[in-house]
């Protein structure tokens, strides 16, 4: 019965031996049969209405991405195989396959970016929407292919295990430059390399975006490379009126932190571009 695949796996172990024994009645007490049949009998009723709590949870799903039967079995297959191999139910993972179809994802991105999602949620400690939100967000303001969700979640969960950067400042941070870090050609991992850099010096996360975009687009009129801008910054005897005359006065504390740490940045950047290496995938580094 499909149902048994919604249940912890060592239920799944006490029913499968339950059903293998050989034992003959004669050497078993009937008060122990009795018993035995009884826990049996509760197991079986559990995974019935784990059943019908899992179909009910995929309908919604189904409801939201209008998803064809090959669709809907491949979601709801997804779904049990991460409810046996993670830290979520099943239940939990159609839960995210939902929020993630609110976003707008196809069912084929859904599948891809699933499992990531769920690491995402755990390594951070915040909830399946939450997730599901920052981890879309990401994808589509760099315009990452969903096939590189995993990579993603690595980039963002070692950026808060290097730096000062937790979920919250992360966010903040990335959703007021992200996209102008697209445009800038400045990947992911260098915007949040710098962002991290930000946070160690105490930068407030919405200002880090905020002057880090406003750093990306004047750098985009004057044509400076930031090697250049942030070399003048370094040499000048007066650091806060070369930063001025550069970028505006949002932007000048962020620019003479960053000039002062590039190699810092270097260093972190290095980190996160080999962020699947050292963690070997999110899932052993959450312990999931």
């Amino acid at each position: 019965n499909d149902s048994f695949g919604l249940l912890p796996g060592n239920v799944q172990l006490a029913i499968t031996r339950v059903r293998s024994l050989n034992v003959s009645l004669k050497a078993l007490a009937v008060g122990g049969i009795v018993a035995g049949i009884g826990a049996v009998g509760s197991l079986f009723a559990a995974a019935a209405r784990k059943g019908a709590e899992f179909d009910k949870a995929m309908s919604g799903v189904q409801a939201v991405t209008n998803g064809t039967e090959e669709e809907m079995n491949a979601l709801a297959s997804t779904a049990k195989r991460l409810g046996s191999t993670t830290a979520f139910t099943a239940m939990q993972v159609a839960e995210l396959e939902t929020e993630l179809a609110k976003l707008g994802f196809p069912v084929s991105d859904i599948v891809e970016m699933s499992e990531a999602t769920l690491n995402l949620a755990s390594s951070m400690g915040i909830g399946l929407g939450e997730a599901a939100a920052f981890a879309g967000s990401t994808l589509r303001a760099f315009e990452i292919d969903t096939n590189q969700s995993k990579e993603v979640i690595d980039i963002l969960a070692q950026s808060t295990a290097s730096s000062a950067l937790d979920f919250g400042k992360l966010n903040v941070a990335l959703t007021k430059v992200a996209p102008i870090a697209k445009n800038a050609n400045v990947t992911l991992s260098e915007t949040t390399a710098m962002l991290g850099t930000l946070a160690n010096s105490g930068l407030d996360a919405s200002i880090s975006g905020t002057s880090l975009r406003n750093i990306f687009l004047k750098l985009a009129q004057t044509g400076m490379t930031m090697e250049e801008a942030f070399a003048k910054i370094n040499s000048a005897t007066d650091k806060t009126r070369a930063a001025t005359e550069l970028f505006d006065a949002t932007a000048v504390a962020s620019a003479i932190t960053l000039a002062k740490n590039a190699d810092a940045t270097a260093d972190l950047k290095e980190k996160l571009d080999g962020a699947s290496e050292s963690f070997d995938g999110l899932g052993a580094a959450a312990g999931i």
